[in-house]
């Protein structure tokens, strides 16, 4: 909580003020007076914080990454979600609780999967993040084909600077579904 401390200090210096008519009471008889106003300083104000009350400025968490990583292929092989590789993985935060996670798997057939997703950050007792699970749907694109996507994962942070991506990815495709699970590392920066 900031508390604020006003200092006000009035003294009389230096501003000429016309004279003002008054009326005053001289032994029963109301007669018209002319007081001269003093000559007046403005009132100075200053604002105090003591040390332990000043507002430390807050640095944004670093929830944006950009890493690698692998895909290992579960089921299914009309793509690189099935068939597996080594992948780039990205996470741009949007707002608290909801972030973009893209990774692009080089295979058999380069793969892009790009899903909105919901997350819950979990905390320890001291209010660190110590995991983010997530859930969300987007797409994957593989030869022009866009086919509808699931993504599922945890993301635990390594400290401020990185960030362990696990995922499972499901894409729906035309004639099957192909499951891969994705693991990286990234590194992390603020974005918004």
């Amino acid at each position: 909580m900031l508390r604020i401390h006003w200092i006000a200090s009035f003294c009389a210096v230096g501003i000429v003020v016309n004279s003002v008519p008054a009326i005053a009471q001289v032994s029963g008889q109301i007669e018209p007076a002319q007081i001269e106003l003093g000559q007046i300083e403005p009132v100075q104000i200053e604002l105090a914080q003591t040390e332990s009350e000043q507002a430390e400025p807050e640095d944004k968490p670093k929830r944006s990454y950009i890493g690698i990583g692998g895909n290992i292929g579960l089921s299914g092989d009309e793509t690189s979600i099935g068939d597996g590789g080594f992948t780039i993985v990205t996470r741009t935060r949007i707002i608290d609780y909801l972030s973009v996670r893209g990774s692009i798997i080089f295979g058999g057939e380069t793969t892009s999967a790009t899903a909105l997703t919901g997350e819950v950050p979990l905390k320890n007792g001291s209010g660190d993040i110590v995991a983010i699970p997530f859930l969300g749907g987007g797409i994957s694109i593989a030869d022009s084909d866009v086919n509808p996507l699931i993504s599922t994962g945890v993301d635990v942070p390594l400290g401020e600077d990185f960030t362990v991506t696990n995922r499972v990815n499901v894409s729906f495709g035309d004639d099957e579904t192909d499951v891969g699970l994705l693991v990286g590392v990234g590194y992390n920066f603020t974005l918004f």
